[in-house]
């Protein structure tokens, strides 16, 4: 998968690491974003050597919110025939009508402002369930340390995590 010029995407063994890559914006979301964000979700399906995710923001910051300057400005004509040929594709940026089949972890730090209205719900069975920013709080350090084990990173994160809320 090729990262956007707001979106990182990395292989390290078995897992995806997304990155919003964004800082000076504070990881605003864009149309690149959401882009990148799409082909992340489809190539971690879609690879079977990828075992899990991980969804994370540069520089301090998970997320805070839609840039509205970006959308309102002149696009690429990349991201511009994207979203033309998929109108729902920014719902499947957030996973609002999209479902990762395998583990995603939300490597949260500094603000985490929702961005879909299901974000207030609590999680349900079935993962992923609300935004990444709420399921993350909600759920906790010890689900943090159940998937980096799954996924073989426990030697990574110490436990507890510095995600833990122990």
């Amino acid at each position: 998968m090729e990262s956007t010029e707001n979106l990182t995407f990395e292989r390290d063994g078995s897992t995806a690491i997304v990155i919003m890559n964004r800082p000076e914006a504070k990881n605003a979301l864009s149309v690149p974003m959401l882009v990148g964000m799409v082909d992340a979700w489809e190539e971690i399906d879609n690879n079977d050597d990828i075992r899990c995710a991980i969804l994370t923001g540069a520089g301090g910051t998970f997320c805070s919110g839609m840039d509205l300057k970006s959308v309102g400005a002149p696009m690429d004509e990349k991201y511009s025939s994207r979203m033309a040929a998929d109108p729902d594709l920014h719902w499947k940026a957030l996973l609002r009508h999209y479902n990762v089949k395998k583990p995603l972890i939300a490597a949260v730090e500094g603000y985490a402002v929702p961005v879909a209205p299901r974000s207030s719900r609590p999680p349900t069975s079935g993962w992923p369930g609300p935004a990444p920013s709420s399921a993350c709080s909600r759920l906790g350090g010890a689900c943090f340390r159940w998937v980096a084990r799954r996924c073989g990173y426990a030697d990574r994160f110490p436990t507890p995590s510095p995600w833990s809320c122990s």
